[in-house]
């Protein structure tokens, strides 16, 4: 309920006196307190003493500390972005002011801009030098997207001059993946060396054994980010598809013996299964595609008669 009664208060704002405004729900605020004050005070009670604690041990270490510390910081700026973050936008000028979370403000022009691509998560301003993005959940989005087609400027999304469209995960998995992959190699660094326990090699294996899989999938996120895409191409009988690994596949329609089309996943099968994210960029083309050359499109539960015929 707050964070719908934050987008009513915050519409009948954005809908006044130009400049129209870009800026972030007040929920935000809300949940980025929440966020800071619990992590804080367990990143604290882990390194506290049982003597402070009136003798409860609560056995942290310097790991867990650090653990809780940085989803502080996520906290805070969780706190401090709606409060700062702005874009505005002016309906007859050829520039509009962006306005970063730290408070820096730039003025962009439109003919400066290399290409911005909007996705379901992030609406991405590439600039010579930099790069801007937009949450998902700012309010009058839409109109800066607008206003970027107005004005001509490139859609790094739309189909090349040779027809090709190219489908790929949104940069945002890049950051994440990288974050998480540093910020896990950190926290085991910090055991194996800063840790003090009385478990010794035991306990130092086991905290690399559960922090290893946050590493692992850190960087799997920056891999696929990087390296995973499909070109499809307008008037072919076939489309390539790279791994995350930068194996590359040519792979004809007439091959995939079907597609299925989940919440979350595409996935097809031509001679072995492949993967699409629902949430990379220009995902439904492929799913178009499939529909324009007669693939076949399955379910996600299992045909049970043919189960039962196998067995």
């Amino acid at each position: 309920m707050l964070f719908f009664r934050s987008n009513r208060k915050d519409r009948m704002r954005s809908n006044g006196k130009a400049p129209v405004l870009l800026h972030l729900p007040k929920a935000y605020i809300w949940v980025g307190a929440m966020q800071f004050t619990f992590s804080m005070a367990c990143s604290i009670l882990s390194v506290l003493p049982p003597e402070a604690l009136g003798g409860v041990i609560v056995n942290g270490g310097i790991e867990i500390s650090l653990l809780f510390l940085a989803f502080s910081f996520l906290g805070a700026v969780l706190v401090i972005a709606p409060l700062v973050w702005k874009v505005r936008l002016f309906r007859d000028e050829d520039y509009f002011l962006y306005t970063t979370w730290l408070g820096r403000t730039y003025t962009i022009k439109y003919t400066d801009i290399v290409y911005y691509t909007d996705s379901e998560m992030y609406l991405i301003i590439k600039m010579p030098k930099r790069t801007f993005y937009v949450d998902p959940m700012a309010l009058n989005r839409h109109l800066l997207s607008h206003m970027l087609r107005m004005n001509k400027v490139k859609d790094l999304d739309a189909m090349s001059e040779d027809g090709c469209m190219t489908i790929r995960l949104p940069r945002v998995y890049l950051w994440v993946g990288a974050f998480m992959a540093v910020f896990m190699s950190v926290v085991v660094g910090a055991f194996i060396f800063l840790g003090k326990s009385e478990g010794g090699v035991i306990e130092t294996l086991a905290t690399v054994l559960l922090f290893s899989p946050g590493i692992l999938l850190g960087v799997f996120y920056v891999l696929q980010a990087r390296t995973w895409r499909i070109e499809v191409f307008k008037g072919r009988d076939h489309f390539v598809y790279t791994t995350c690994l930068g194996r590359t596949y040519t792979i004809d329609y007439a091959d995939v013996a079907y597609f299925r089309d989940g919440n979350h996943y595409l996935s097809f099968k031509a001679k072995r299964t492949f993967y699409v994210d629902v949430k990379a960029i220009n995902s439904e083309v492929l799913r178009k595609a499939f529909q324009r050359h007669d693939v076949k499109k399955v379910g996600w539960m299992p045909d049970i008669a043919l189960f039962r015929k196998r067995r």
